[in-house]
């Protein structure tokens, strides 16, 4: 005989929807505070006055940072772990710089295809930026001065 007080009609027990829709609420909200983190909530994956790469998308795996331009990656290593080189491998991006953007560039010196993050801004996933940047970037530098 089943419980009438722990299930409805349909054998569902009312804990279970409501449990579904707190999970659904609580990835709504991480998803939102992501995708609008400003300068002072992004400084757990990057310290101010930098600009980030990281090797996975989501901010995940190695990562390495700059408070300056870089015309090259080809030698940097990424600072946490130092296995693989920046050159051609992030895959997601922060730009916690203090006083402008950074643009961001497919070749070393500031050459080739590029695109422009604005101070506070984070790429969650490279691959989604226009011409897809997915293990493509090889320099980048702030404020824009060399365009």
């Amino acid at each position: 005989m089943r419980d009438a007080t722990n299930t409805t009609r349909d054998g569902w027990t009312p804990v279970r929807p409501l449990m579904v829709a707190m999970l659904i609420g609580v990835a709504l909200l991480l998803t939102t505070t992501r995708a609008t983190a400003g300068p002072q909530s992004l400084e757990p994956y990057c310290e101010a006055g930098e600009v980030c790469l990281f090797e996975a998308a989501d901010y995940l795996i190695e990562m390495k940072a700059w408070s300056g331009d870089d015309g090259s990656y080809y030698w940097d290593r990424y600072d946490v772990g130092g296995r693989s080189r920046v050159n051609d491998t992030a895959s997601s991006l922060i730009n916690n710089g203090r006083r402008c953007g950074s643009r961001h560039y497919e070749h070393t010196q500031y050459r080739g295809t590029s695109f422009w993050v604005r101070r506070g801004e984070a790429v969650d996933n490279l691959a989604k930026v226009r011409d897809g940047f997915h293990n493509r970037l090889s320099s980048h530098d702030w404020c824009d001065d060399r365009r």
